[in-house]
């Protein structure tokens, strides 16, 4: 561009055209782990953590997640619903848990616009008298410092359980 007295501007102005920013669709189980703690032998009481991601890899805070846990040798499970944290996790600990193999089966998962594959990883857990195989993890505590909870009693009829963020 030239001006009147004959001066002489040049400016460049650079678009960068891409891709427009990822936005999340879907949310999956990414793993379920298992840890004991309390009593004599730290294996008293079982705790059950699902860790979810969207399709991006990210932790969805926020998201309902309803599972079932089941005593594969006696047939008793206890079921459950609580909400993850800002790292996507919600652990559930059943109290006074007997001896057995377990499984947890991830019955639905809820978050704002996304929609759950439906799919829950394979995991299990033998809980014996004294020892235990299968993973181990440091016991699991939500943002306030507490360890959210099953409410159930082993029973051969099914059990309600209730977290320790149902008062929240």
């Amino acid at each position: 561009m030239t001006d009147s007295g004959g001066n002489t501007v040049t400016q460049s102005v650079f678009i960068l055209v891409g891709d427009a920013p990822a936005v999340a669709t879907s949310v999956s189980v990414d793993s379920i782990s298992y840890a004991t703690q309390g009593g004599k032998n730290g294996d008293k009481h079982l705790s059950v953590t699902v860790a979810i991601l969207d399709d991006l890899g990210n932790p969805p805070s926020g998201a309902s997640v309803s599972i079932t846990l089941t005593n594969l040798d006696s047939g008793t499970f206890w079921s459950g619903t609580d909400t993850t944290g800002t790292d996507g996790t919600v652990t559930y600990t059943l109290k006074s848990a007997p001896t057995g193999t377990y499984d947890t089966v991830v019955t639905n998962v809820t978050v704002g616009g996304l929609t759950w594959d439906g799919s829950t990883p394979t995991n299990s857990f033998s809980k014996s008298s004294g020892k235990f195989r299968g993973v181990s993890a440091e016991t699991p505590r939500d943002a306030s410092g507490a360890i959210p909870i099953f409410l159930g009693i082993a029973t051969t009829e099914p059990a309600e359980l209730d977290s320790a963020n149902d008062d929240a």
